[in-house]
C-alpha cells in the first residue's frame, strides 16, 4: 500500500517541486491525525510525509504547519498553472519552452560559422530554453539574381493585384524596375538588372474621364468622352454619375475609338426599353473611372518564394515598391503591378528587406533555441551557425518550441494547446512549418512576423478563448496579428478554421491567408482584418486568396465570417477582398477546374469577391450583409472559351452603396453565362443616381428575383416573383400602370394571357428633333426660348416618351414662330408636340417635369408652333403599341402577314380603323381572287383599222414604278381572237402603256390594267 502511495506520490512531487522542495529522500507514513507540531523541511532535508484518511499533508513552509499537497486524493485541486507535454489531455506549447511575452525581446548578434557561441551587443531579457533567430547566419542562399523583368504599361482588365490587365497605348513617361527574390525563410537576392520603358503613361493609378454622351442599341452602349484616353479592348471601366442610371456600371470595353468606347452584352435592351418611366435609350454626363498600371513580370527563380520590386519613374533611385503574392510548390506568381505612389503607399515589408535595391545578397536566418546565457551578452545555442554574421538583427522566438509541441501532438494525434496568454502575446519571428494531421485549441494571441504554414488535415479553434469581438464580428475571437505576408499559408486538403481572428497591422497591402492546392475547407466565425478594419489608404490588402491546380470539388464553407478592409468609401480600390485566381496546372499554366462555395450569414465590407477562371465551373450560394461598397459584391470573370456560374443569394442585405451586387465579365472574347437566383436580396442607396443595379457588366443568361430592394433589373431574361406574382404584363391600354417587373422574354411554350389583357409591342421614340430658327408670324411670346419634345402616337391612342433631350430655339421681337421637325418611327398614327419656355431642364439637360404645354398633333414628321397651346405634360411612361392583339381584335396602322405557302411572298395593308368583334374584314389570300397585291384601272381601246403592227395607249397607274409586272385581260372576258393579242409595261413610274398587235380591225373592248407590286 505504502509503496504504491510512495511512487504516486513521487510522480506528484516532480509536479510541485517548485512549491514544495524535497529531500533526497522522503519519509511517508500514516496516521490517525496529524501531530501538532513539525518541522518544515528544507532543499537538503527529507520531508515527513503523513497520510491521513488518504490525504496527503507535508509540514511547512511555516514551522507547525501542515499543508496538504493536493493531487493524491480522489479529488484533485490544482493550485498552479499546469503544463501537459501531452499527448493526454493535450500538448502544451508553453511544456516545449514557449512563452508568452508584452514586447519583443531582441538585439544584435555576432556568430561564427560552425559555432554554437553567440555574442550580444547588449544583455536582454531573453532566458534559456528559449527561440532564438539570428537574422543570415542560417543556411547558404541559393537562388540565382532574377533577370531583368519584363515591364508593359497596361490598364486593368479586372480587380487590382489580380494580374489581369491589357497593355495601352504607348505614351512617353519613362520608367525603369529591377526585380529581387526571397526563399521561404528569409534568404534574400541581390536585384537583378534594370527594366526601362520609355512609353508609359503620365500617371499611374486611378484615373477618370468625362462622359458627354451614351447611348443603347440593343445591348451594346456606346460611351463618347470629351477627351481620348488610354482605354482599350478588355479594359475595366467603372461609368458612374450618368443621367439616366440604368447606363451606369461596371463593364469591360469591347470596342474603342477616337474619344469613345463601347460595352455589349448588358444587361438593359433598347428592345425592351419603355417598360419603365426612368429608361431611355440615351443619356449624358458621368465619369468613366481606370487604373493604369506598369505591369512587371520577374523571370521566375528557382526556390524564390516572393518577388521584390524596386524602381519608379526616371532612371536614379530604385526603391522599395511592392511585393508579388507568395509562390508555392505547385503555384507560380511572379507580377507586380506599380499602380504610382498613392496606391503604393504605406505598405509593409519584411523588416529585414532594403527600402533601397540591394547589390548583394543574403543567407537564412538561423533558428534555433538557447542552452545556456540567458541574459547575459553570451549565448549557447542549440544549433551551429551555417554562416557568419556580424551585428545581425537577433530576435526572440517562439516559433522553434510551437513546432516541437506541434510535432509530438500531430505524432501522438493528440491536441496541440496554445494557452492563455493575458495581455502578452506568443511571437513568431521564423518561417514555421507545421506538420499535418493536427488539430490545434489556441486561447492565447500570436504576433507574427514571419509566414506560418498549414499542411493536410488541419483544425483550427480558438472557441475557448474570450478575447472580445471585432467590429462587425459574430463571436469571440482569438487573433493572430501578422505582419507577414501573407500571415497563413496553406498547402494542403481539408483545412477547417472557427473562432479566429487574422489581422494586420498595416496601413496598406498584405494578405491574411493563402491556401495553395486547396481541395476543400471551412471557416465558422472567423475575421479576416486588414487595414486595421477599414482604413483610408487600404488599397492592395488581400485577406483571403485560394490557389488551387485541383480540376474539381474545390469545396468551401463560410459562416459567420468577417471579410474587412479599406479604403475608405469615397477611395478607389479594385482589390479583391477574397481572390480566387484561375486554376494552375502546377507549372504557372492556366488549367480547368471547379468550384463549390457557400457563404452562410458572411459580413463584408467595402470591398467583394472576384472570381477569374479559365473555362471552368463555378457554384456560389452566398448570405448576409455587405457595408459601404465600393466593388461588385460578387465578380466572375472569364477569359478563356466558355465559363458558366450557378450564384444564389438568399437573406443578403447591403447597406450604403456605390456598386451593386454581381458583375460578370468576359475577357479575350471568352463567354462568361450566369444563372442568378436571388431571394430578399436588398439594395440600400448611396449611389448619386439612386439604388445600384443588381447585375453590372454582361447580362445573365437567366435571372429569377424574388423581390427586395435592388434597383433597375436587366430588361431581358428575368423573372420577378415579387408580392406572389409569376408574371406581369407591362400595361394596361386604359391606365398606364406600372409593370412589377423590367424584363424581355423569349416564349418557347403556348402562353395564356388572360381576357382582357392585350399583348403588344411599343412604338419607338421619335428623334432627331431639331427646332429651327423662329420666323414671322403667330402668337409665340416674344424674345422667348422655347424648348420642345415629341412623341409618337399609336393605334391604340396611347403616347410613347419622348427623346431625352429637348431641342430649344428663341424667338425675337418680331419673329413668333417655330419650325419643329424629327425623324418619325414606323406604325405611328401621329405625333404629339410639346414645348415649354421656362424651367424646362434638368441641370444635366433631361426634361423636367412641370411647364410643358400640348401644342398640336398632326401626322406628319414636322409642325410650324405658332401658339403656346394648353399646359398637359407629355407622358412619363411608354404605353402604346406599334401591333396590338387580344381575344376580339387585332390592330395596327401597317402590318405584314407572310404567306407560309410561297416563299418571300408576302402582303401589306394599310387599315384607317381597327378591325372589331362584328365586322368580318378578309384580306386576299391564297383562297380569294388574287393571290397577289394588285392595282389597277379599266382603259378602252377603240376597235379600228390598225394602222400598224402595233397600236399602243396609255394608262395611269398611281405607285407604278419600271420594271412591276403588269396584267391586262379584257372587263367582260372574251378573248380578241386569234388574231390579235394584247400586251403592258410600265413605260415611267406611274404610266402604264397597253399595245393591242394583229392585223385588221380588233374588236371594241374595255381592258382591266393591274400592276403586281
Amino acid at each position: 500500500m505504502f509503496k504504491k502511495l510512495g511512487s504516486l506520490f513521487l510522480a506528484f512531487l516532480l509536479l510541485v517541486a517548485s512549491t514544495y522542495p524535497q529531500g533526497a529522500t522522503s519519509k511517508i507514513r500514516s496516521a490517525a491525525s496529524l501531530p501538532a507540531t513539525c518541522t518544515s523541511s528544507s532543499a537538503n532535508v527529507a520531508a515527513d510525509i503523513i497520510v491521513v484518511s488518504s490525504v496527503f499533508y507535508k509540514c511547512g513552509p511555516a514551522a507547525n504547519t501542515w499543508s496538504r499537497l493536493d493531487g493524491q486524493d480522489a479529488v484533485n485541486v490544482w493550485s498552479a498553472s499546469q503544463r501537459f507535454k501531452g499527448p493526454t489531455p493535450f500538448t502544451d506549447i508553453t511544456g516545449y519552452g514557449a512563452r508568452a511575452v508584452n514586447s519583443l525581446p531582441q538585439t544584435r548578434a555576432t556568430i561564427s560559422a560552425g559555432s554554437h557561441n553567440a555574442s550580444l551587443a547588449s544583455p536582454s531579457t531573453l532566458q534559456n530554453g528559449d527561440g532564438f533567430t539570428i537574422q543570415g547566419a542560417g543556411s547558404t542562399n541559393t537562388m540565382a539574381t532574377p533577370g531583368a523583368p519584363t515591364v508593359t504599361p497596361s490598364i486593368a482588365s479586372a480587380g487590382t493585384t489580380t494580374g489581369l490587365v491589357v497593355s495601352t497605348a504607348a505614351a512617353s513617361t519613362t520608367y525603369s524596375y529591377k526585380c529581387m527574390v526571397r526563399d521561404k525563410l528569409g534568404a534574400l537576392t541581390a536585384a537583378g538588372p534594370a527594366t526601362l520603358t520609355t512609353t508609359g503613361q503620365a500617371t499611374l493609378g486611378v484615373q477618370t474621364a468625362t462622359i458627354t454622351t451614351a447611348t443603347l442599341s440593343k445591348d451594346v452602349i456606346t460611351f463618347n468622352t470629351s477627351t481620348t484616353t488610354p482605354i482599350r479592348v478588355d479594359s475595366r471601366v467603372d461609368v458612374t454619375g450618368t443621367s439616366v442610371s440604368d447606363f451606369d456600371g461596371r463593364y469591360i470595353v469591347a470596342t474603342v475609338g477616337s474619344g469613345t468606347f463601347t460595352v455589349k452584352n448588358v444587361g438593359i435592351d433598347s428592345r425592351g426599353i419603355g417598360w419603365k418611366a426612368s429608361q431611355y435609350a440615351s443619356s449624358s454626363g458621368g465619369t468613366v473611372t481606370y487604373i493604369v498600371s506598369n505591369h512587371v513580370v520577374c523571370p521566375q527563380v528557382m526556390g524564390a518564394w516572393e518577388y521584390f520590386l524596386y524602381g519608379g519613374p526616371g532612371v536614379a533611385t530604385f526603391n522599395l515598391i511592392g511585393q508579388s503574392r507568395v509562390n508555392g510548390d505547385t503555384w507560380v506568381e511572379t507580377f507586380i503591378d506599380d499602380y504610382g505612389p498613392t496606391y503604393m503607399a504605406n505598405q509593409l515589408f519584411p523588416s529585414y528587406v532594403p527600402t533601397t535595391a540591394p547589390s548583394v545578397a543574403t543567407n537564412d536566418p538561423l533558428t534555433t533555441t538557447i542552452v545556456s546565457g540567458g541574459g547575459t551578452t553570451s549565448l549557447v545555442l542549440e544549433a551551429a551557425a551555417a554562416n557568419s554574421v556580424t551585428g545581425a538583427t537577433a530576435l526572440f522566438d517562439d516559433g522553434p518550441a510551437i513546432l516541437a509541441a506541434a510535432t509530438t501532438a500531430a505524432a501522438n494525434r493528440s491536441t496541440l494547446f496554445i494557452p492563455p496568454s493575458g495581455f502578452s502575446s506568443y511571437w513568431i519571428n521564423s518561417f514555421l512549418l507545421l506538420p499535418n494531421t493536427l488539430n490545434v485549441r489556441q486561447i492565447g494571441n500570436v504576433i507574427e512576423s514571419e509566414t506560418m504554414e498549414l499542411q493536410d488535415s488541419t483544425t483550427w479553434s480558438g472557441d475557448w478563448s474570450a478575447n472580445g469581438t471585432a467590429q462587425f464580428g459574430t463571436s469571440s475571437n482569438v487573433f493572430f496579428n501578422t505582419t507577414a505576408n501573407p500571415g497563413i499559408y496553406t498547402n494542403g486538403l481539408t483545412l477547417n478554421f472557427s473562432n479566429i481572428g487574422f489581422a494586420t497591422s498595416a496601413t496598406n497591402g498584405g494578405t491574411l491567408l493563402v491556401m495553395n492546392n486547396v481541395y476543400q475547407g471551412s471557416f465558422d466565425n472567423v475575421t479576416l482584418y486588414t487595414g486595421r478594419g477599414g482604413a483610408a489608404g487600404d488599397y492592395l490588402s488581400a485577406p483571403l486568396v485560394l490557389h488551387s491546380y485541383n480540376a474539381g470539388g474545390n469545396n468551401f464553407h463560410f459562416s459567420r465570417t468577417l471579410f474587412t478592409s479599406g479604403p475608405s468609401q469615397t477611395q478607389t480600390s479594385w482589390t479583391p477582398i477574397f481572390h480566387m485566381p484561375t486554376n494552375q496546372d502546377g507549372s504557372g499554366n492556366p488549367t480547368g477546374g471547379s468550384y463549390f462555395v457557400t457563404c452562410e450569414g458572411c459580413f463584408f465590407n467595402r470591398r467583394g469577391i472576384e472570381v477569374d477562371r479559365s473555362g471552368q465551373i463555378f457554384n456560389f450560394y452566398g448570405g448576409g450583409y455587405r457595408q459601404g461598397g465600393i466593388t461588385p459584391f460578387f465578380t466572375f470573370v472569364n477569359n478563356n472559351g466558355f465559363s458558366t456560374i450557378d450564384i444564389l443569394l438568399n437573406d443578403f442585405e447591403q447597406d450604403t452603396e456605390t456598386a451593386g451586387t454581381v458583375a460578370l465579365w468576359s475577357l479575350n472574347g471568352a463567354f462568361a453565362n450566369a444563372n442568378i437566383n436571388m431571394i430578399s436580396v436588398n439594395n440600400a442607396t448611396q449611389d448619386v443616381n439612386g439604388i445600384p443595379p443588381p447585375f453590372t457588366g454582361n447580362r445573365p443568361g437567366m435571372v429569377w428575383n424574388f423581390g427586395g430592394s435592388m434597383g433597375t433589373l436587366p430588361t431581358r431574361g428575368t423573372v420577378n416573383n415579387f408580392s406572389g406574382t409569376s408574371r406581369t404584363y407591362p400595361y394596361s391600354l386604359s391606365t398606364l400602370v406600372s409593370p412589377a417587373q423590367e424584363t424581355h422574354f423569349q416564349l418557347f411554350e403556348p402562353t395564356d394571357f388572360p381576357a382582357g389583357h392585350p399583348l403588344f409591342w411599343d412604338l419607338g421614340q421619335p428623334s432627331n428633333i431639331s427646332a429651327g430658327a423662329a420666323t414671322a408670324g403667330g402668337s409665340l411670346t416674344a424674345s422667348t426660348t422655347y424648348f420642345y419634345l415629341v412623341t409618337a402616337v399609336g393605334v391604340d391612342g396611347g403616347e410613347t416618351t419622348s427623346y431625352a433631350t429637348p431641342s430649344s430655339s428663341a424667338t425675337t421681337t418680331t419673329n413668333k414662330t417655330i419650325h419643329v421637325t424629327w425623324t418619325g418611327v414606323a406604325g405611328a398614327l401621329g405625333y404629339n408636340v410639346y414645348h415649354c419656355y421656362a424651367n424646362c431642364t434638368l441641370p444635366d439637360g433631361r426634361p423636367r417635369t412641370g411647364n410643358y404645354y400640348f401644342v398640336a398633333n398632326t401626322s406628319g414628321a414636322s409642325y410650324s408652333d405658332t401658339f403656346n397651346g394648353n399646359p398637359i405634360q407629355p407622358p412619363g411612361t411608354t404605353g402604346t403599341g406599334l401591333v396590338g392583339l387580344n381575344a376580339t381584335e387585332i390592330y395596327s396602322p401597317r402590318y405584314i402577314t407572310t404567306s407560309p405557302l410561297v416563299s418571300g411572298v408576302s402582303h401589306t395593308a394599310t387599315d384607317t380603323a381597327p378591325i372589331t368583334a362584328d365586322h368580318l374584314y378578309k384580306k386576299p389570300d391564297m383562297d380569294g381572287t388574287y393571290a397577289l397585291d394588285l392595282s389597277g384601272t379599266t382603259s378602252t381601246i377603240i376597235g379600228t383599222a390598225l394602222t400598224a403592227t402595233c397600236d399602243s395607249g396609255t394608262v395611269a397607274i398611281a405607285g407604278a414604278v419600271a420594271g412591276m409586272p403588269v396584267h391586262v385581260s379584257t372587263t367582260d372576258g372574251t378573248d380578241l381572237g386569234g388574231a390579235f393579242n394584247v400586251r403592258a409595261s410600265v413605260t415611267t413610274n406611274g404610266t402604264v402603256t397597253i399595245y393591242v398587235c394583229g392585223t385588221g380591225t380588233p374588236p371594241t373592248k374595255a381592258y382591266n390594267v393591274r400592276v403586281i407590286k
